[in-house]
């Protein structure tokens, strides 16, 4: 009965005839020829869901820590304890950084050529 394409499916029980005006929600699917690819299960798509990832939290690398120079030995040692910390946290997070061992590399090579002073030479050999 009624004009239109067949319905694929028949309308849901207990609705009456179908001369009845679809409802919003109701199974709307009909027989239309390479619409087909349209149709959507979506309680097989949402029996596929999981649940939501939370996403993985970066903690900030302040670089600036280590100061570009030192005057005493109490510097010294709070420079080379915040390249520790550092270190530390770029090597908890070398899955979600990029180029994290370069990091933790140039970041020593920094304290080591730059901030910390170089010992100076032995003296010569008095004859």
């Amino acid at each position: 009965g009624g004009g239109g394409p067949p319905l694929l499916l028949p309308p849901p029980s207990g609705t009456g005839t179908d001369l009845e005006a679809p409802r919003l929600g109701d199974d709307m699917r009909t027989a239309f020829p390479l619409f087909a690819w349209l149709f959507r299960d979506l309680a097989a798509v949402r029996a596929l869901a999981g649940t939501e990832a939370a996403p993985a939290i970066v903690r900030p690398v302040r670089l600036s820590q280590v100061p570009d120079a030192i005057h005493s030995y109490g510097e010294a040692l709070e420079a080379m304890r915040h390249a520790v910390q550092l270190c530390t946290i770029i090597s908890h997070q070398t899955g979600r950084m990029r180029n994290a061992y370069a990091l933790r590399a140039s970041l020593i090579e920094h304290l080591v050529s730059r901030v910390l002073p170089l010992p100076l030479p032995l003296p010569p050999p008095s004859a």
